[in-house]
C-alpha cells in the first residue's frame, strides 16, 4: 500500500507539471464557451441534480432530529438566507441580471431596492410565494414541536423553485453533470461515514481546484486575471456560506453529515446564479473545468490500483513477496511520465502509440535517442535514485505507524469516489485536451486494437453526401490524348524540408544556390501543403492520391487495394523504381510498396556502392544513393523505355549527421541542457540536398534526358528545429508555416519560369502527374485530389490536415489549425509575397470542429472499408460534384498575391 501511495503521488506530480506545462493550450481549449445542445444527458443529469438536492435536504432533517432547537434554527436560517441569496442574484431583466447595470455604473445602487422589491413580490419567479409557504410549514411545525421537519420542506421548496426556474442549465450540461459528480461523491461519503465528519482538507477540494486554475490560466486573458464583479461577488458569499456553518455547530452531530454536502452545496452555489453578465458562460465552462480536475487523475489511479491489486494477488498465490516487481514496474511508469513530460516539452506532444510506431527497430530507436543519451542517462539514474529513497524513507516511517491509523482511510471516501464518477463522466464534463490521460493508456487507446480504425462502415447514402459536403472530388479526370512521346518521370520526396527556410521560396537565407541555376524552366507553387507531418502518411498520399488516417497509416496501407502512380505508370510500359536513404522496413513501408508494380527498389540495405560510404544515423548518405541514381540514369538512355524513378532523401532529417564537408555556412546555436537551436545544422543540411538535387538535374541534363524528363520536387512535412520556442521534431504541430511545403516542377513541354498560387496539397500530386504525362486515371478508384492545371477544379476547395495530436483545414483562403478536437480554431489568412508564403494572424470567423469531425468519419470509413466501396463501384452513381461547375484559376491567370 505504501509503495501504490508514492507511485501514485509521483504520477500525480508529473501530472500537475505537465498541466503548467501545458497551460496555455488549456486555456485556450477551455475558456471559449458555446452553448451545448439538450439530449437526454441533460434531462437525466438535471434530474439527478433535483434528487441529490432532495436527498441533501433529507439527510439533514433526519440527523437535525436529535439537535437543540437552537441548531435547527440556525441551520434553516442559514439556507433560507442561501437560497434566498442564489434566487435574488438569478433574477434577470432581459439577457442581463439584476446586478449587472448597477455594476457598470448604469444605475445608482440605491434603486436596486426598489427593483428586487417589486421582484421578490409581484414578478416571476414569484420568490414571495415559496417564502410564505415555507413559512407556513415552520409555523405548523414549531407549533407540533418538530421543527427539524422543516428542512423536509426546504428541500422540497428548492426542488421545486429549480424545476421551474433553471430550465436553462439543460443548455449548459458540463454544470449539471459536474455538480452532480460532486453531489454523488457527498452521497457516498454520508453513507459510509454516517459518524464522522468529513476531513476539512476534503471539503476544501473544490475551493483548491477553482484556486489553482485561477493561477494557472489568469495570465492568458485580463478576464481571468481581473474576474467580472459579479463573479468575485458569488465567489465572495459560495465562501461565507462554506466558512460560517463550520462555526455554530462544529460541536453538534448535524456538523456531521452537513460537512459532507458542502462541497456540493459550495460547487451548487458557484455554478447555478453565474448567468446574466458578459462572458459568464466563459467563466462558467472554465470553473467547470477546475472542478473536474480529478478526472485528470482517474487513469493513474486505476493503473496503480490494478498493478497493487495484481501484485498482492500473484503474492498470495506463490507465497512470497514479489515487491521487486512491483518496484521494476513502478520505475518504468515513473520514466514513461518523465518522457511524458519531455515529449510535450520538446515536440508539443504526449507519449502515445504514434511515437512509438516512428522506430519499428531498435537500432533505429537507438539512433533517433542518440542526440539525447546524456539526458536520457540523467534521467534514468535520477528517477532510479529518487525511487529508492523514497521506498527507504517510506519503510523507516511505516515503524511508526500504528495499525489504527489506516481506520482513518474511511473519512477518505469521498475523495476516490468523486475521481471514479468524475473519470466515467469527464468526455462530457469538459473538452477533450491534451493533458488528458497517462502515457500508457494513451498508448493503448491510439493503438491500432483501439482507435477506431475499425469503425462502423458509413451507408453508401452517407458516404456520397459527406463526399459532397467535403468538397472531396471522387471523380476521374476526362480521358486525355494521348502523347506524341511518352515523358520520364523523376518525383523527389524531400525529407523535413519548408518554404520558410527554402530562398526559392521567399527565405532570407541562401539554402539553395544550385538550384537556382534552373529557375528559368522552373514552376514554383508556393500554395501547396503537406498534409500530415509525418513521413509514412505524406509518402501514402502523394502515392496513393489519398488522404492518410490518423491512425498510424503502416498498419492499414498494405490492405489498401488502391492503385498508386506507381501502378499507374507501369501499366502504361514505365520502368519503375524507388530509391530511398532510409530502409525499407521503417515504419513498415515495404509493406505498402509490395505488389505496387515496382521493377526495382533500392534502400540502406542493398544500395549499390554504398560500401564506400561512412553510415548516418538514418540509413546512407546522400551521395551514395545519388550516384547510384546517376548511374542508372545512363543505363536508361540507351534502352529508349520511359523510366518513372522516385527518390526518399533522408536529409536533412535530426540528428543532422550527414557528411557535410564544404556545406558549413551557417554556425551551430546549440547550448545543451540549455538551448536546443539547430537551425545552424539545419541549414547546413538544406546546402547538402541543393546540391545533390542539382547534381540529379545535371545528371539527367548530360545524359540528355532533361529535355525528356518530367522533374517533380516536393516534400513530406515540416520541422521543428528548436529556433521558434525550443520545440522539436515532427508529427504533431499543424502550425501553418509547417505544413507550406515546396513543389517545384520542371515541365519540358513548358520551359519557362512561373509562379503559380493554385491552392493544392499532397493529395492532388497524383492526378497532377497524370494530366501532365497523359495517363487516364481508372474509373473505379477514390482519387480524391485535383490536378492543379484542371480548370473544373472547385474554386470552393478544402485542403485538410490531421497529426497525431492537431487538426486543420484551408478554406476561402484562410488556415485554420484546431490544436485539440473542439478547440476554438486559430486563424490565419494567407497572402503571397512573390514566391513567399505570409500566414497572417486573424480572428476566427467560423467554427470548423463539425467539417473537420465528418472529414475523420469520412476518410476512416474510406481507408478501413476501401475494397467494399471499391467493389460496389459506386463512385460510379455520385452525383457530380459542384468541384465541375467553379473553375480554379488557371496557372496562366494567378491569383492576387496580397
Amino acid at each position: 500500500m505504501i509503495r501504490a501511495g508514492i507511485l501514485l503521488a509521483t504520477l500525480l506530480g508529473s501530472k500537475i507539471f505537465l498541466l503548467i506545462l501545458d497551460r496555455k493550450n488549456l486555456y485556450q481549449d477551455h475558456w471559449r464557451w458555446s452553448g451545448q445542445k439538450v439530449n437526454a444527458a441533460s434531462w437525466i443529469s438535471f434530474f439527478v441534480f433535483q434528487a441529490l438536492l432532495l436527498v441533501s435536504f433529507v439527510g439533514l432533517g433526519r440527523k437535525s432530529s436529535q439537535l437543540p432547537l437552537r441548531h435547527i434554527r440556525i441551520l434553516n436560517a442559514g439556507f433560507v438566507f442561501a437560497g434566498l441569496t442564489i434566487a435574488m442574484l438569478s433574477l434577470n431583466n432581459g439577457d442581463d441580471n439584476h446586478l449587472e447595470p448597477y455594476l457598470r455604473g448604469l444605475l445608482p445602487f440605491s434603486s436596486l431596492y426598489s427593483y428586487w422589491n417589486l421582484a421578490f413580490f409581484f414578478g416571476k419567479p414569484w420568490i414571495a410565494a415559496y417564502c410564505i409557504a415555507y413559512g407556513l410549514a415552520y409555523f405548523f411545525f414549531w407549533r407540533n414541536k418538530v421543527e427539524w421537519r422543516s428542512l423536509y420542506v426546504l428541500g422540497f421548496l428548492a426542488v421545486l423553485y429549480f424545476s421551474f426556474n433553471f430550465s436553462h442549465l439543460l443548455h449548459d450540461r458540463r454544470s449539471l453533470l459536474i455538480i452532480d459528480c460532486f453531489g454523488i461523491a457527498s452521497l457516498a461519503s454520508t453513507v459510509l461515514n454516517k459518524q464522522q465528519r468529513m476531513s476539512f482538507i476534503l471539503q476544501c477540494v473544490p475551493a483548491a481546484c477553482l484556486a489553482v486554475t485561477w493561477l494557472l490560466l489568469r495570465s492568458f486573458n485580463e478576464s481571468i486575471e481581473s474576474p467580472h464583479p459579479y463573479l468575485m461577488i458569488i465567489v465572495g458569499f459560495g465562501l461565507l456560506f462554506f466558512l460560517l456553518p463550520g462555526i455554530p455547530l462544529k460541536l453538534s452531530t448535524a456538523s456531521t453529515t452537513l460537512s459532507h454536502w458542502l462541497p456540493f452545496f459550495f460547487v451548487s452555489f458557484l455554478l447555478l446564479p453565474n448567468q446574466g453578465y458578459p462572458l459568464a458562460g466563459n467563466y462558467n465552462k472554465l470553473m467547470v473545468y477546475g472542478f473536474a480536475f480529478p478526472a485528470y487523475i482517474f487513469s493513474e489511479t486505476v493503473i496503480v490500483s490494478l498493478l497493487a491489486c495484481i501484485v498482492w494477488w500473484i503474492s498470495r498465490l506463490s507465497r512470497c513477496r514479489i515487491l521487486w516487481l512491483f518496484d521494476i514496474i513502478a520505475v518504468g511508469l515513473i520514466l514513461s511520465a518523465v518522457t511524458d513530460i519531455k515529449l510535450e516539452q520538446t515536440i508539443s506532444s504526449r507519449l502515445d502509440w504514434n511515437v512509438l510506431t516512428q522506430c519499428d527497430s531498435l537500432g533505429l530507436l537507438l539512433r533517433t535517442l542518440q542526440p539525447y543519451w546524456a539526458e536520457c542517462l540523467v534521467g534514468i539514474s535520477v528517477v532510479a535514485v529518487f525511487y529508492t529513497i523514497v521506498i527507504i524513507a517510506a519503510r523507516r516511517l511505516c515503524h511508526r505507524w500504528r495499525p489504527e491509523d489506516f481506520s482513518l482511510c474511511r473519512r477518505w471516501v469521498y475523495f476516490p469516489t468523486l475521481l471514479i464518477v468524475a473519470g466515467l463522466l469527464s468526455s462530457g464534463m469538459v473538452s477533450h485536451d491534451k493533458a488528458e490521460g497517462f502515457a500508457l493508456s494513451n498508448i493503448l487507446r491510439t493503438s491500432p486494437l483501439l482507435s477506431g480504425i475499425t469503425s462502423s462502415r458509413l451507408t453508401l447514402d452517407e458516404f456520397s453526401k459527406l463526399a459532397t459536403d467535403l468538397h472531396l472530388r471522387p471523380l476521374p479526370l476526362e480521358t486525355p490524348k494521348e502523347p506524341e512521346q511518352k515523358k520520364n518521370l523523376l518525383l523527389v520526396v524531400l525529407e523535413s524540408t519548408y518554404n520558410k527556410h527554402l530562398s526559392l521560396f521567399g527565405a532570407d537565407d541562401e539554402t539553395q544556390p544550385l538550384l537556382k541555376k534552373y529557375k528559368g524552366r522552373m514552376e514554383i507553387f508556393p500554395n501547396f501543403y503537406s498534409t500530415f507531418p509525418s513521413s509514412l502518411q505524406a509518402r501514402f498520399t502523394i502515392l496513393s492520391g489519398l488522404y492518410p488516417t490518423r491512425t498510424p497509416v503502416s498498419h492499414v496501407n498494405p490492405h489498401i487495394n488502391s492503385k498508386s502512380i506507381i501502378e499507374l505508370l507501369h501499366d502504361e510500359g514505365y520502368v519503375t523504381s524507388v530509391y530511398q536513404s532510409d530502409p525499407r522496413e521503417y515504419l513498415r513501408f515495404s509493406d505498402y510498396l509490395a505488389n505496387r508494380g515496382l521493377d526495382s527498389h533500392y534502400d540502406s540495405g542493398n544500395m549499390p556502392g554504398k560500401d564506400r560510404f561512412p553510415s548516418v544515423s538514418w540509413g546512407v548518405p546522400e551521395q551514395a544513393t545519388m550516384e547510384a541514381m546517376t548511374n542508372r540514369f545512363s543505363d536508361v538512355a540507351a534502352a529508349k523505355k520511359p523510366f518513372f524513378m522516385t527518390y526518399f532523401p533522408v536529409a536533412p532529417h535530426m540528428p543532422y549527421d550527414t557528411p557535410l564537408k564544404g556545406f558549413e555556412k551557417f554556425p551551430s546555436k546549440i547550448a545543451p541542457f540549455v538551448k536546443m537551436d539547430y537551425s545552424g545544422e539545419y541549414k547546413n543540411t538544406l546546402l547538402y540536398i541543393d546540391w545533390i538535387l542539382s547534381s540529379l538535374i545535371e545528371a539527367l541534363e548530360k545524359n540528355g534526358l532533361l529535355d525528356e524528363t518530367l522533374v517533380v520536387i516536393t516534400n513530406d512535412h515540416g520541422e521543428m528545429i528548436g529556433d521558434e520556442d525550443g520545440k522539436l521534431g515532427h508529427g504533431w504541430c499543424l502550425r501553418p508555416d509547417l505544413c507550406a511545403t515546396p513543389l517545384i516542377i520542371l515541365n519540358p513541354s513548358r520551359k519557362e519560369y512561373q509562379v503559380n498560387y493554385t491552392l493544392g496539397s499532397q493529395v492532388d500530386l497524383l492526378p497532377t502527374i497524370a494530366s501532365l504525362l497523359n495517363v487516364k486515371l481508372p474509373n473505379d478508384e477514390f482519387y480524391e485530389g485535383n490536378s492543379l492545371y484542371d480548370p473544373a477544379a472547385s474554386s470552393q476547395k478544402i485542403v485538410y490536415f490531421n497529426s497525431a495530436s492537431e487538426r486543420a483545414l484551408i478554406r476561402n483562403g484562410h488556415f485554420y489549425r484546431e490544436q485539440s478536437p473542439g478547440a476554438s480554431p486559430e486563424v490565419y489568412k494567407i497572402k503571397f509575397e512573390d514566391t513567399r508564403t505570409v500566414f497572417e494572424k486573424t480572428e476566427a470567423k467560423e467554427n470548423v470542429t463539425s467539417i473537420l469531425d465528418d472529414f475523420e468519419r469520412f476518410q476512416t470509413s474510406l481507408i478501413s472499408h476501401y475494397q467494399f466501396y471499391k467493389k460496389e463501384n459506386y463512385k460510379q452513381a455520385m452525383p457530380q460534384m459542384s468541384a465541375r461547375v467553379n473553375p480554379t484559376m488557371a496557372i496562366d491567370k494567378p491569383i492576387d498575391k496580397k
